[in-house]
């Protein structure tokens, strides 16, 4: 019937757009993945595990204080790229971190960075007497964490923790003091706020904790995967509710005027 088929007319344009309302529902994805391994110097090895190529990926190191940057290059998807950067000798003893961020672009323009923590020892480093873990609930705006540090010594421990983060997200502070008094446990709390350039999906986070004992520098690292939920600002939704029921508008038209030609 003329009617039945103006109603599923219809209905599948207000599938299709709530399809289009769903987040990220049929966007492809530009996502890196980094690692690294230290020795004389820092080898990082950034792949492409995203559908959509990746443009102007360079690699920022920040190491004592220092910073260094890798030439830019474009990843397609699946592909991968290494870069080398020499070390200076820890200033002592103990563990450093060394903190990289990679920058990049995807097709559309939107720019991210992706972080990566990893520990610099030198000769003759000890064992930590801190165990730290980071949870972290999903990012829909806002995400609520804790870092978890455990002292199995029997004397207190003082330092200060850092939160490294993905670019699109903060937290205030970005770093503040803690203390873990012997044979007990601290909790760190943290709030990340994302600011609506990242991705959905899985991205990995970190708490860096660093302290002195016994004459060396110890730091600690704990990562954890944080799940960015897909959403949309409070801008962009009246936007879409508005593009929605113009379209809604424009197909109830279009079966009302079918249906007068009909009569006429």
């Amino acid at each position: 019937m003329p009617g039945s088929r103006g109603g599923r007319r219809v209905g599948a344009l207000l599938a299709w757009l709530a399809l289009l309302a769903l987040p990220g529902a049929g966007g492809a994805e530009t996502r890196l993945q980094p690692t690294a391994e230290v020795g004389p110097d820092l080898r990082l090895v950034v792949r492409n595990t995203g559908d959509e190529a990746a443009h102007a990926v360079a690699p920022r190191l920040v190491y004592q204080h220092r910073t260094a940057t890798g030439d830019g290059v474009t990843l397609d998807a699946g592909t991968l790229h290494e870069w080398r950067f020499p070390l200076p000798p820890p200033p002592g003893r103990g563990t450093f971190p060394a903190t990289v961020r990679v920058d990049y672009a995807d097709p559309s323009g939107r720019v991210g960075s992706v972080p990566l923590v990893v520990l610099v020892p030198a000769a003759g480093t000890g064992s930590s007497s801190i165990r730290a873990s980071l949870e972290v609930g999903p990012l829909a705006g806002i995400a609520n964490g804790k870092l978890v540090l455990d002292n199995a010594s029997s004397h207190p421990v003082a330092g200060r923790v850092v939160f490294v983060l993905p670019g699109g997200m903060s937290t205030e502070p970005e770093s503040l003091p803690a203390q873990v008094a012997p044979g007990g446990r601290t909790i760190v709390p943290v709030g990340i706020q994302g600011h609506g350039t990242v991705p959905p999906g899985a991205h990995r986070i970190y708490a860096v904790f660093e302290y002195a004992e016994g004459g060396e520098h110890v730091t600690i690292v704990a990562p954890a995967e944080l799940a960015a939920i897909a959403g949309r600002g409070p801008r962009e939704r009246p936007l879409l509710v508005g593009l929605g029921a113009l379209g809604i508008t424009f197909a109830l038209l279009a079966v009302a005027w079918r249906r007068a030609a009909r009569r006429v």
